[in-house]
């Protein structure tokens, strides 16, 4: 077990350097020595120390009140109404090991608008939608990989006249109402895997499960570019420092990862650039500068998603500036000088 400690340590050493935020970690079955799932949430604060609380579980009547207060400053903000039933909970679990976290406001909750949607819709902000957006639809697909057999359900909020919905070779037309309300079809899949909303009609929460209960929405980390970015770095990092080793022989350096940024005081304030050796597809970076290890591997993720991409100054923010990968891949930001050499293929410029 010291020896996993040590792994998150640095992890959070070469990702993160001297945060401002607080740090969540969470350790699979698979990444840990002896199988087990970990969770841990530290505030990075020196005004703030660590402590457990232990809550009992309870029964409470309809309508029962529950105070609301700041967490740091114990702040009354007010009441909520509170669930008829609760848990045993130590720190931020209860029993049955449902844990929360936290979630930074930078951090990115969903993908680019209608990413993986073919079709006519319109985005707006929509304060009655979960994901705080929702598409005014003339027909979106989308292509799903789904079992054949197996049994599946739809879920989505809907306004409007009627909409269709299918998937595979189950198909079926709702009408709506001039106001939101749920809707859920349950369905065997057979067919061709393609799911279709179309009609006359505004959409939001949209969700696709295998079996037969529809959850609350919920949003997808695999849906987001730069979370799964984050997790492919931790991912490299923790297996460099678990795997790997460095041996100096001579003037020869033999290692898995070398970062580079500003590294004082026995800790890495900043990673600006760096060489990775791992290699499990043509994908995976090789060279990195201007930016950290998870913001390299979002920029290839962004242009292999989409090789006519054009990122803003914005979302070069959240990039790095120059990457290049094991497959011979290269994605910069700055200009080229060169005295002479041959460019072979297709060359394009918006000069």
């Amino acid at each position: 077990m010291k020896r996993l400690h040590l792994i998150l340590a640095a992890t959070a050493l070469f990702l993160y350097g001297t945060g401002s935020a607080c740090t969540n970690f969470i350790v699979t079955r698979g990444a840990s020595t002896d199988g087990s799932v970990m969770v841990s949430y530290a505030a990075d604060s020196h005004q703030l120390y660590g402590a457990l609380y232990h809550t009992p579980a309870g029964k409470y009547r309809s309508g029962t009140m529950l105070p609301v207060c700041e967490w740091d400053t114990g702040r009354y903000l007010g009441d909520i109404p509170q669930v008829q039933r609760t848990y045993s909970t130590v720190g931020n679990m209860n029993e049955h090991s449902l844990i929360i976290g936290e979630l930074m406001p930078d951090k990115e909750l969903y993908s680019k608008q209608l990413k993986y949607w073919t079709g006519v819709a319109t985005v707006s902000a929509d304060n009655d939608a979960g994901s705080g957006y929702s598409a005014a639809i003339g027909s979106l697909s989308q292509s799903v990989a789904l079992i054949k057999g197996e049994s599946y359900v739809i879920s989505f909020k809907a306004k409007g006249a009627s909409v269709a919905v299918s998937c595979g070779d189950f198909s079926t037309t709702q009408s709506l109402a001039s106001g939101y309300q749920r809707y859920t079809f349950k369905f065997t899949f057979n067919g061709t895997g393609v799911f279709m909303l179309s009609g006359t009609a505004t959409v939001c929460d949209i969700q696709l499960e295998r079996g037969t209960i529809a959850t609350d929405w919920k949003p997808s980390i695999l849906d987001n570019d730069k979370s799964m970015a984050g997790f492919q770095a931790i991912n490299y990092i923790a297996s460099a420092i678990k795997d790997g080793s460095v041996d100096i022989l001579g003037g020869l350096i033999l290692a898995n990862m070398i970062q580079l940024g500003n590294y004082k005081d026995g800790k890495m304030q900043k990673v600006t650039a760096g060489v990775s050796g791992i290699y499990n597809d043509d994908d995976d970076v090789a060279f990195w500068a201007g930016g950290k290890l998870e913001q390299a591997i979002m920029t290839v993720m962004k242009f292999r998603n989409d090789p006519n991409y054009q990122p803003t100054d914005a979302e070069w923010a959240n990039m790095a500036n120059f990457v290049a990968t094991h497959g011979g891949d290269v994605f910069l930001k700055g200009y080229v000088y060169a005295l002479g050499g041959f460019f072979r293929g297709r060359v394009e410029t918006s000069v």
